[in-house]
C-alpha cells in the first residue's frame, strides 16, 4: 500500500514540471549527469553524493538470459553516497534506467520490502508514472 501512496504523490506533484525529452541519445557523460540533477533534485535526494557514469552495453548475462544489464546500482546508506552505471541507449531508455535506479535508492529506506518480489514492479509502476 506504501508504496502505492508514494508512486502517487509522486506523480501529483512532478507531473506538471515533466518535459518531453529532448533529443534521441544523450551520448555525453555531461548530459547524463544533467539527466541525475534533473532527477536528483525531483526526489528529493540532495543529501546524497551521487555519481552516474554512462557505460557500454552489457552482453547478456547467459544463454537462457536475453536481458541486458541496463543499469546498476550500488550505494551506501551511512555515508549516502551512490554509484549509478547506466548503459548508452536512447535518451528516453538513459533517463528511464536512471530514474529507476533513483526510485530504488528513495524505496531502500522501507527496505527490506514488506513483499520482497513486489519492489521491482513498484519500482516500475512509479518510473513509468514519473515519466509520463
Amino acid at each position: 500500500m506504501r508504496p502505492l501512496i508514494v508512486a502517487l504523490v509522486l506523480t501529483a506533484c512532478l507531473a506538471s514540471s515533466i518535459s518531453p525529452s529532448a533529443g534521441d541519445s544523450p551520448g555525453t557523460q555531461v548530459e547524463i549527469e544533467r539527466l541525475l540533477d534533473k532527477w536528483q533534485g525531483r526526489l528529493g535526494l540532495n543529501t546524497w553524493t551521487i555519481d552516474v557514469h554512462l557505460v557500454l552495453p552489457n552482453s547478456p548475462a547467459s544463454e537462457e538470459d536475453e536481458d541486458k544489464t541496463v543499469a546498476d546500482i550500488v550505494y551506501d546508506n551511512a555515508d549516502l553516497t551512490e554509484t549509478i552505471r547506466v548503459a548508452q541507449a536512447s535518451r528516453r531508455e538513459v533517463e528511464n534506467s536512471l530514474l529507476h535506479e533513483l526510485v530504488h535508492l528513495e524505496l531502500e529506506a522501507w527496505n527490506p520490502p514488506v513483499y520482497p518480489g513486489e519492489e521491482e514492479k513498484t519500482v516500475e509502476t512509479i518510473t513509468h508514472s514519473l515519466l509520463r
